[in-house]
């Protein structure tokens, strides 16, 4: 299994029961990079390993700590856990887990997620400041701008509200395959409260943008509730690069943002993604129908979030480079889920 796993490439956590030397056993394992998070912890002398802590919070587990990036952990009854390197690299975990996956309430390496949102709110209310712009009142849509919006709104000096009732019941419209499922169940999630938008210059708060299919429908709902002014604040820098390492948009053409830059920016690596950040802040504004558009600076992300880290969807930064042809075939394999209208 060691000898497999050290040939593995790619983000991973894995867990797996087995029989070994005729004992239950069971082993988990983090990639090099520790880019997809694994924690694990004990419960009336059993072991858990899920990806979040907030899973054996739910069941009064005690959680131990993180499985490091590049650990294989072998847990049997009544021993203590075997731990071994396969050979760790520079720890990269996902920036995006803390930005939208996660749960507010986890403890992902050593950091709270609730905590990095609030330091995300906090950094994105300099860059809204700096534009000179006004506003009346802050409205997060549900539910993962929710901790950014209100510490936006503290530094600001503005009221917060909830604009939006939220379906507990439908799905997270990012992950959803094709455009047509994601439109309509944001019908079913998103229910506006009009006395909250009607005649006030809103300013709305989201985690990221990805494809922008949604988010141009909720602009709508916004202005039907006869919103004076809709701006728009994201507590993530644009989505300019692809994501090979298990997020939902491994294609370049499903991101909205790289439509609305010129491509030699990207070309010419970090130096220019902040002209590219304010040309897409412009751009889609207009295309999404908003009056104002204010992303996160990369600077202000990496403020909130000091530590080591892939941020590679925004700055184009891979931990773990890929081949033309790894590449091709994930986007090509992308493709063709879409096109079944299923993706695993």
């Amino acid at each position: 299994m060691r000898a497999t796993l050290q040939k593995a490439r790619g983000a991973y956590s894995i867990v797996a029961a087995l029989m070994l030397d005729g004992k239950e056993t069971l082993v988990a394992v983090r990639d090099p990079w520790g880019i997809r998070p694994a924690v694990w912890g004990r419960l009336d002398g059993a072991f858990i390993v899920a990806s979040e802590s907030v899973a054996l919070d739910a069941i009064d587990a005690f959680v131990e700590g993180d499985i490091a990036p590049g650990e294989m952990v072998v847990f049997q009854k009544g021993r203590e856990p075997l731990r071994f390197d396969l050979g760790a690299q520079r720890p990269a975990p996902c920036i995006f887990e803390y930005i939208y996956f996660a749960r507010p309430d986890s403890i992902i390496n050593g950091h709270s997620v609730y905590g990095v949102r609030l330091a995300l709110g906090r950094q994105l209310a300099e860059a809204w400041k700096k534009k000179g712009l006004e506003a009346d009142v802050v409205i997060p849509i549900p539910d993962t701008s929710r901790p950014s919006a209100g510490a936006l709104a503290e530094e600001l000096g503005l009221p917060y509200r909830e604009g939006f009732i939220k379906n507990r019941y439908t799905g997270r419209t990012f992950i959803m395959p094709t455009h047509g499922l994601r439109a309509s169940t944001l019908k079913l999630k998103l229910n506006p409260i009009r006395s909250e938008f009607s005649g006030r210059r809103v300013l709305v708060v989201d985690d990221s943008i990805v494809r922008g299919s949604t988010l141009r429908r909720t602009i709508q709902l916004i202005r039907e509730q006869g919103a004076s002014q809709v701006h728009l604040v994201i507590h993530s820098p644009p989505v300019l690069f692809p994501c090979y390492y298990g997020i939902d948009m491994s294609t370049e053409d499903e991101l909205v943002a790289r439509a609305f830059c010129d491509r030699a920016l990207l070309e010419s690596g970090s130096p220019e993604l902040e002209r590219a950040r304010e040309q897409v802040e412009g751009r889609l504004a207009a295309h999404l129908g908003l009056d104002s558009l204010t992303y996160l600076p990369l600077e202000s992300m990496n403020t909130a979030f000091e530590s080591s880290r892939c941020a590679a969807c925004f700055d184009g930064d891979y931990p773990l480079r890929l081949s033309d042809e790894e590449r091709q075939w994930l986007q090509a394999d992308r493709r063709t889920c879409v096109q079944r209208s299923f993706c695993l």
